[in-house]
């Protein structure tokens, strides 16, 4: 018996995956499930600034209509594993309507403000750090420091 929305979000996180690692010139993998500790469902990304990341996806119908509620939750659990994990940076990537693989790097991609200022070399200045912003995903892996040879 398949499970349809388990298959929709490893195809989800495979394709991200994928796509990440021809992006960023670096191979970035699928986690292993670690229960109530989760890490991510990518990691092992690197940024030019030398923080290790972890990516939290999010696919399917529920995430390509994202109620704000569903995406502070996901927020939540995005910085849990941001500090299971011990990295310093966490992307949550959401699958975007009408964004295939063509188009792959329009996909919704959310940080903090926190982490948006790490990515560029800066420390946070204040509380309003913690806040959330969206970018796409290009503009992630730009953040990030290595797409395109940056």
């Amino acid at each position: 018996m398949t499970n349809r929305p388990k298959d929709v979000g490893t195809a989800f996180e495979t394709a991200c995956a994928r796509w990440l690692t021809k992006r960023l010139g670096q191979r970035v993998e699928r986690r292993a499930l670690h229960g109530t500790m989760d890490e991510g469902d990518l990691g092992w990304l690197r940024s030019s600034t030398g923080l290790d990341g972890i990516v939290e996806c999010k696919a399917g119908r529920q995430a390509e209509a994202a109620a704000p509620a569903d995406v502070a939750e996901w927020r939540r659990q995005t910085d849990a594993e941001r500090e299971n994990a011990g990295a310093g940076f966490a992307l949550l990537v959401l699958k975007t309507r009408n964004v295939g693989e063509a188009r792959f790097g329009r996909t919704r991609c959310d940080l903090t403000v926190a982490d948006l200022c790490r990515l560029v070399g800066r420390e946070p200045a204040d509380a309003s750090s913690e806040m959330w912003v969206s970018v796409d995903l290009d503009t992630a892996c730009r953040l990030v420091g290595r797409g395109n040879g940056e």
